[in-house]
């Protein structure tokens, strides 16, 4: 699945042509403390965003998980920029 979800971004958006893409998802722990810096919120509960890849400025390609219950497939995939703009690449890789 991440293999289909890296060639849909490069193929598909031709965003971030630098995207190293991961093997796999980074990490629940690391991924929410990310989020808690870009929210300003320490309390801040687990990051909706499962990160599958990195560009060199600083942004992220991810799934945003708006339905915790349903496949990971079926999610939003975002870019999630190093400005903290998060822009909707599409509505799901199936």
């Amino acid at each position: 699945m991440l293999a289909q979800a890296h060639l849909l971004w490069l193929r598909e958006f031709r965003h971030s042509p630098d995207l190293e893409p991961g093997d796999t998802f980074e990490g629940s722990a690391e991924t929410t403390e990310r989020w808690r810096q870009d929210t300003n919120n320490p309390a801040a509960d687990v990051a909706p965003f499962r990160i599958f890849g990195r560009e060199s400025a600083g942004g992220f390609a991810a799934f945003w998980i708006r339905e915790p219950e349903a496949s990971v497939e079926t999610q939003p995939i975002v870019f999630l920029g190093s400005e903290r703009e998060i822009e909707v690449m599409c509505a799901h890789l199936s």
